[in-house]
């Protein structure tokens, strides 16, 4: 189909919807992806909050992960090792944490 063809088409599909307004088609669609946008904080509401900290045990306190915990409802997973440990670890495992504390010397 040559470009003109195309054209052609595009004008007459808007003109047979012009005075109409939306589709039912594009009614639906839009009501159902509203429906699904609404649900999506109480389905993710309901589901228990653990981010991972990666990092050397100086940063990591239970007191601040228990503050923040009251603060959010979010709990806080704390994952010790060694400062060449925390390299390697998001290197070799970059899904194993969602918060990193690294430290260059």
């Amino acid at each position: 189909m040559n470009d003109d063809k195309v054209a052609a088409n595009v004008q007459q599909a808007g003109e047979e919807t012009a005075g109409k307004g939306i589709s039912r088609r594009t009614f639906i669609k839009g009501a159902v992806a509203a429906a699904g946008i609404a649900g999506f904080p109480y389905v993710h509401a309901q589901e228990k909050i653990t981010l991972r900290y990666l990092g050397t045990a100086v940063n990591q306190s239970a007191d601040i992960a228990k503050k923040f915990k009251e603060d959010t409802g979010i709990e806080i997973q704390y994952i010790p090792v060694t400062t060449d440990d925390v390299t390697k670890r998001i290197i070799t495992q970059p899904n194993s944490f969602d918060i990193v504390d690294t430290e260059y010397f």
